[in-house]
């Protein structure tokens, strides 16, 4: 009659080693879920921020890509004809002692969030799509909209909505009046799915799936570094 061994309560040596592992298979498809759930508001967000910030004055003034996000001084008041430049001056002259901001030429849904020619400052978090009111002032074959009730000393976002592709995109560039003929660029953004809501300053946050991949490689680099520690 064989004896059967009792059940000394003991772990396995290797018992740590075990859970460790469990839980980190658990961590990674619980991310894994995460990721597949993934439809967050800042979802083709896109964000540029020049540094350092790009102070204008007179003309021909500024200008900023939304979809490259490079900034160059305008070689001309008109004819700015790349699709998503914007351009931006601080101040026209004596008749027209303001900031202004135009869309590129030939750009029929170029417009400002505002009434007419005059921009409304938004806040940070301001979401810019169609329900909101978008001014269009034909200039230069383009649209343009004047910056007057952008106070001095006040960081404030202008709505913008443009053509790309023929579709129109939603954006928005935070700007300062840094006294009455000089205005500085932030930041600036745009949402690239077309006729989607941009976000005022919205900085996109990276991915589930983004960190899960950063965690992972970040693993693989630790148990390196302890085969090559035991090695030695």
């Amino acid at each position: 009659m064989k004896k059967t061994k009792k059940n000394s309560g003991r772990r396995p040596k290797n018992f740590k080693k075990i859970a460790k592992r469990l839980a980190a298979y658990s961590a990674a498809a619980a991310a894994t879920v995460v990721a597949s759930q993934d439809r967050s508001a800042d979802a083709g967000q896109v964000f540029h921020d020049p540094i350092p910030d790009v102070t204008i004055g007179n003309p021909p003034g500024l200008l900023f890509n939304m979809v490259s996000g490079t900034t160059a001084l305008a070689p001309e008041i008109a004819g700015n004809a790349t699709p998503g430049s914007m351009r931006l001056m601080g101040y026209f002259g004596a008749d027209y002692p303001n900031a202004y901001i135009y869309t590129p030429a030939g750009d029929t849904m170029g417009a400002f969030v505002g009434a007419g020619s005059d921009v409304s400052p938004l806040a940070l978090g301001a979401i810019i799509d169609d329900n909101l009111t978008f001014g269009a002032t034909p200039y230069g074959n383009g649209n343009y909209g004047n910056l007057a009730a952008f106070a001095v000393g006040d960081s404030r976002y202008i709505g913008i909505r443009f053509d790309l592709d023929g579709s129109a995109h939603f954006g928005w560039a935070q700007v300062t009046r840094i006294n009455a003929q000089e205005i500085a660029l932030e930041t600036f953004g745009y949402n690239d799915v077309a006729g989607e809501a941009a976000i005022a300053g919205a900085v996109p946050e990276p991915s589930s799936l983004a960190l899960l991949a950063a965690g992972a490689v970040g693993m693989g680099f630790w148990r390196r570094r302890k085969r090559s520690g035991r090695a030695a």
